[in-house]
């Protein structure tokens, strides 16, 4: 007998993802500026933020086993409660009994502990409420993806005013408030799905461990899945360093303005969605493997702009169009996946990817930030945009990126 589509639970979903992302934002704007109102230290502001990124890295590649046995909703539920408590106690503590630097760190790395592991619940539960919603993977990951750059978009000038108007103390209050409500919407409109293999207790270390393995030997496995981790994680490696590290320089350097720059982030996010928004549109219509290429290839071109001096409004256009052709990639990547990953594996599978793709971050912030200082602008701007040309030219004599497949009527893909 044929159920009838459900769509309630998957929009539920959404609103709970979009307030807890809503919330983090909040945590990554309010935090830093608790630090240097309550310290006047910009070392030690720089060493919370620091500290907020190591455990997402750890707690993808260790952590996800725990989630898929756990239970993707329950996980979800706990975290949200979990990263509530811990944010509030940072305001908590420094009005009452007083807060030192030690405890602002333990609770700024138990807080980013505790939410990494939610945000892998809700990534492994979303296929399950796609299939309810008898809806396409590719508007399905779309919406997703949208609701997280719009989240990316409004929050935080929301974050601006607030602190401007309560502080930053207070924000983190509304920061745990937005916690407890994601939890709640998890807890009262997502309904409990069972998933074969989920669920169930640890019988001893040396089974917690094989899984851990097992998750990275998937992903080893799927020649479509490894290569496209390859290609993003090469990504974050050379090309998102340009936001955090070669921008700042560029428009102080160049432009001599920072106002340009916050024009030019504000063309990212707005692309971003847009791009996010056409994908929901014609995602189905679409080749994987040639809006893969483009993006890859259409980004690195826009970079290029950057090597002849324009105007900031060239370099916001170039931005803008870039990341609407880029942005598909991200539900497409999302969809290979949910259509490879068992169910009862996704945890394990999303979180290490997830985290493999974040580690060369650092990495790559690092020797960006050396190369500016050894070469000047306008050298390492060379170097960049050559290495980031030569991305879509490796990727296209992958044979498994070159005929990305969705699921015959068998329900697979080519792996």
């Amino acid at each position: 007998m044929r159920t009838e589509a459900n769509a309630r639970p998957l929009w539920w979903l959404l609103v709970s993802n979009f307030v807890s992302n809503s919330g983090n934002t909040f945590a990554n704007l309010a935090i830093p500026w608790f630090v240097l109102e309550t310290t006047g230290s910009a070392a030690r502001m720089g060493m919370v933020v620091a500290a907020g990124t190591v455990p997402m890295i750890l707690v993808g590649i260790f952590g996800s086993a725990v989630i898929d046995r756990f239970g993707y909703r329950r996980t979800s539920i706990v975290s949200d409660l979990a990263s509530a408590l811990s944010v509030i106690m940072i305001p908590l503590l420094h009005q009452t009994i007083g807060l030192r630097f030690w405890q602002l760190i333990a609770l700024v790395v138990l807080g980013a502990t505790l939410d990494a592991p939610g945000r892998t619940a809700r990534r492994s539960l979303y296929p399950d409420l796609i299939s309810m919603a008898k809806m396409s993977t590719e508007r399905g990951n779309a919406l997703f993806m949208t609701a997280n750059r719009t989240a990316q978009l409004i929050a935080p000038p929301i974050a601006g005013v607030l602190i401007a108007m309560i502080g930053p103390g207070n924000l983190l209050y509304v920061n745990g408030v937005s916690f407890v409500i994601a939890a709640a919407v998890m807890a009262l409109a997502i309904p409990q799905i069972d998933v074969h293999g989920v669920e169930k207790t640890f019988r001893g270390l040396g089974e917690y461990v094989s899984e851990v393995r097992e998750g990275f030997r998937f992903l080893y496995s799927r020649s479509t899945l490894f290569w496209m981790l390859v290609s993003f994680s090469i990504g974050t490696l050379i090309a998102e360093p340009i936001f955090s590290t070669i921008l700042p320089v560029y428009t102080r350097d160049v432009l001599q303005s920072p106002v340009a720059l916050g024009l030019i982030f504000s063309a990212l996010g707005f692309g971003s969605l847009v791009g996010n928004l056409l994908y929901v549109w014609v995602g189905e219509r679409l080749n994987r493997s040639m809006a893969l290429f483009a993006g890859f290839f259409v980004r690195a071109a826009a970079f290029s702009v950057l090597l002849f001096s324009p105007s900031w409004w060239v370099i916001a256009a170039a931005i803008f169009f870039s990341a609407v052709i880029f942005e598909p990639i991200n539900p497409i990547h999302m969809s290979v996946e949910q259509e490879q990953v068992p169910p009862e594996m996704r945890a394990r599978v999303f979180g290490a990817s997830t985290a493999l793709m974040m580690c060369p971050g650092p990495i790559g912030i690092l020797l960006y930030g050396f190369m500016l200082e050894g070469l000047g602008i306008d050298r390492t701007l060379q170097i960049f945009v050559i290495l980031n040309l030569l991305v879509p030219i490796g990727m296209l004599l992958i044979p498994s990126l070159r005929s990305i497949e969705r699921p015959t009527q068998s329900g697979t893909a080519n792996a």
